[in-house]
């Protein structure tokens, strides 16, 4: 039962989000920004929250020039492949580490401005020259870099860190022990009875439409009007 409303609620709202991001499909990237919301705020994801909010109203109005050119380049391309996109926040992310690794200590703004051309040439011959030196991973993703080995060695942490043995985890995942750590009352002194998706609804007595509200009301004024 765990499973199944852990993937009702956020299994499969995630694996959509990803495969929303991977094809460029702004409408179902729009739907879960809506989804998400309550849940940001319920697991303490105060940016996130926010940030739920703010790009929605945004993206509602933006004139149509600019919604057109939104849709069209939702999300990122690295190599030009269908169905492997990525979101721009990762491409930015990767391109700074990209700069950071290429210039070393030595980062100034008249260095930048002649590595970033370098960097983003060598991005159209890199599966070439990897090949031609016979040093191309295969195994390594384009869209993120996570081996398997990866992957086993955060899952053993996480069941490390819980207390799981692979004996009934479900049980000592709502056990009143591991929730007494993880779900505590907004007070920080009791443990939190109720289960995640129930806290969506009855968060801190505030209901969501107040929430948006407030956070519409402190955007600052210039920003409203640029978009509007």
């Amino acid at each position: 039962m765990i499973l199944c409303r852990y993937l009702y609620d956020c299994g499969l709202p995630l694996l959509a989000t990803r495969m929303a991001i991977r094809s460029n499909s702004g409408t179902t990237i729009d739907e879960m920004w809506r989804y998400m919301g309550p849940i940001f705020r319920s697991m303490g994801k105060v940016h996130y929250a926010r940030l739920s909010v703010l790009s929605q109203h945004i993206t509602a109005h933006l004139k149509d020039p600019l919604r057109s050119v939104w849709d069209q380049y939702r999300t990122l391309s690295l190599r030009g492949n269908n169905g492997r996109n990525v979101g721009w926040d990762f491409g930015c992310e990767r391109f700074n580490l990209e700069c950071q690794e290429f210039l070393s200590k030595s980062i100034t703004k008249e260095r930048l401005l002649k590595a970033i051309p370098i960097l983003n040439g060598l991005r159209h011959v890199r599966n070439q020259t990897l090949n031609a030196f016979g040093v191309r991973n295969d195994e390594c993703s384009e869209y993120t870099g996570v081996l398997s080995s990866d992957i086993d060695v955060l899952v053993h942490a996480i069941r490390e860190e819980l207390g799981l043995t692979g004996v009934d985890d479900a049980a000592a995942l709502i056990s009143p022990r591991l929730r007494g750590r993880l779900f505590r009352q907004p007070d920080g002194e009791a443990c939190d009875r109720r289960y995640p998706w129930n806290i969506t609804r009855e968060f801190r007595g505030e209901n969501m439409t107040k929430y948006v509200i407030s956070q519409l009301r402190s955007m600052p004024e210039s920003v409203r009007a640029r978009w509007t």
